[in-house]
């Protein structure tokens, strides 16, 4: 009885939880956010990642499928949000057009807050390129200019005035056939795409450095048993 409690903490802790209903829960591998008014500067390791009603302000959140084995059923993206706002905010959460270049995305090292700092060589920047010598693509394997060009995002969600209290969880369902096919692909890597419509200032929510990372909860079909 000890040696299965030490197994259950242990996956716990590795950021996954299996129960009676087959749920796996993910944490973000990999986040980062974008200000427009500071075009080669980003984010990776504040402990808050930031909306904004204001456009150019963009979240990227990206979760590895690589360690779920079993067919998906059903899942849920949701964040927390850090810090109360007078304001409510409302935001759109949509999914990056699948393709191996843009699951190669690699979140900053700076931490400095709202001021941000210069991207490095081979990290994701502001300037709309998943890495130095590759743009963004679209369904198609077309490049696109820029992170809100419509044709890099599929399942866009709407979600309006959401009062902003915190430790208050938002999420929206993901459609399930979307990260079958992102699972089976050799990088096997789901990014989410954040960003403000509406709102007054900025927005707090919590990155993978955080004690509240964004998460991807899953529902498989269990293993038939032998």
């Amino acid at each position: 009885m000890k040696v299965l409690r030490m197994i259950l903490m242990l996956v716990v802790a590795a950021g996954a939880a299996v129960g009676e209903e087959n749920v796996i829960e993910l944490t973000a591998s990999k986040d980062v956010f974008f200000r427009s008014n500071h075009r080669t500067k980003n984010n990776g390791a504040s402990k808050a990642l930031l909306l904004a009603g204001m456009p150019g302000v963009t979240t990227l959140v990206g979760f590895d499928l690589s360690g779920v084995t079993n067919e998906i059923e059903s899942a849920e993206f949701y964040f927390q949000i850090l810090e109360d706002s007078d304001t409510p905010l409302s935001l759109t959460i949509a999914t990056m057009a699948l393709g191996e270049s843009n699951g190669l995305w690699v979140e900053g090292g700076g931490d400095l807050g709202l001021q941000g700092r210069n991207a490095k060589v081979g990290e994701s920047t502001f300037q709309w390129r998943s890495f130095r010598d590759e743009d963004w693509v679209d369904a198609n394997g077309r490049s696109v200019k820029n992170l809100l060009d419509s044709r890099l995002w599929n399942e866009v969600k709407q979600i309006s005035d959401v009062e902003w209290e915190a430790e208050r969880r938002v999420g929206i369902t993901v459609d399930r056939a979307q990260l079958e096919e992102v699972r089976n692909m050799e990088v096997p890597v789901i990014t989410f795409g954040l960003w403000g419509t509406k709102g007054n200032g900025v927005y707090k929510i919590g990155s993978k450095e955080s004690d509240q990372p964004a998460r991807l909860m899953l529902k498989v079909i269990p293993s038939e048993a032998f």
